[in-house]
This record gives C-alpha cells, structure tokens and sequence, in this order.
C-alpha cells in the first residue's frame, strides 16, 4: 500500500513554482527582488510589516529628533551607528554643528483622523502626524470628561495629506460620540513609520 502511494505522489517541481511567484511579483510591480519575498535594503517589504530591526531603526531616528546623539540613540536602540546615520541621510537628516537633525522628514505616516463626519486614515509627513496626533488626543480628553471646551483650539483647523488635500478637524462633540462609538478606538491604530520617502 505504502508503494502505491508514493507513486500516486507527485513531485514538485520547484523551479516551476519559483517562475510562478517571479510573474505573479512582476505583474503586480515589484522588483525581482520583492517578488522572490527577500526585498533588497531600501526596498519596501511586501508584507508591510516592520521587522524587529526597522522599529528599532524607527525608534533611534525619534531618540535622534528628541535631542540624542547618533552614538546614545543608536547603543540604546541596538542599532549600529552607521546604520543609524545612513537612515537619518535618506529621510533628510542633516548635520549642524556636528550633529544629525532631523528637520525634514520624507517619510510618510499613517494616521486616524475624524474630518467631516467620517473617520479616515491619512498618509501625512511628520509635522502633519504631530498636528494629528494633538488633535486626537484631544478629542479623546473631551469625550472621556464630557468637556467639549478640548476641541477650542482646533476648531477651523486641519492637516494636509501628502497629496496635499487640506482635511479639517471635525471639533463637534456629537458627531465625534458617533463616531468614537463606532469601530476601533484610535489610539488602538497605531501611527506607523513606513519609512519609504514620501
């Protein structure tokens, strides 16, 4: 019984398979490298996940922007300096009087954001991701404390996207009930760091 069973089997033909995943990879515009599953450095992954690595990579460059220097941002994050510093060079990262500032970041974020009614996910850049980030936090102290006086300073307010489409801040307690209640809460999203230029 055992016999007729491996010759019932078939056996893989894995060249054939490797060619199926390379034209499969191609046909949805990714590199040969992307389609093979082992994107080259700088290449965006087809998971869209953030490896153990990149988040720390991620959290060094934000140790950097809160004042660290690359050698403290880099041991403290078990990332290796050069590593941290050809990151901070391609998201537009510059030297000042010795060290590395972080004024124009190119990377795109993605972020939670009530505007007109709806709740939307936004790709913005860092200053915009900030802006967000102040607003939703607010919006979460108003509805926690019942205290629609939170939302003052952002009434006629908003945030551009990358595209640059302007979003107001939608600052009506009401509106903002409905749609708190509906869905994930926000702060349950997180803001990811995609790090490809945007």
């Amino acid at each position: 019984m055992r016999t007729s069973e491996e010759a019932v089997r078939r056996e893989r033909d894995y060249k054939r398979e490797y060619q199926r995943r390379l034209e499969r990879g191609l046909g949805r515009s990714l590199s040969r490298s992307q389609a093979r599953g082992h994107a080259r450095a700088g290449e965006a992954s087809i998971t869209g996940r953030l490896s153990l690595a990149e988040r720390k990579l991620q959290q060094a460059v934000s140790d950097v922007r809160g004042g660290y220097t690359t050698e403290r941002a880099a041991r403290l994050n078990e990332v290796s300096t050069e590593r941290l510093r050809r990151e901070l060079d391609r998201i537009g990262g510059e030297k000042r009087r010795g060290r590395w500032v972080v004024a124009n970041d190119k990377r795109g974020f993605d972020v939670p954001l009530y505007t007109r009614g709806q709740r939307l996910k936004l790709k913005v850049n860092y200053t915009e991701a900030a802006k967000a980030g102040g607003f939703m936090s607010a919006v979460g102290s108003a509805l926690t404390k019942n205290d629609p006086a939170w939302l003052k300073p952002f009434e006629g307010k908003g945030v551009f996207d990358l595209a640059g489409r302007f979003y107001v801040f939608e600052t009506h307690i009401n509106v903002l009930r409905r749609l708190d209640s509906s869905g994930p809460k926000p702060w349950e999203e997180h803001y990811k760091a995609h790090g490809e230029l945007a």
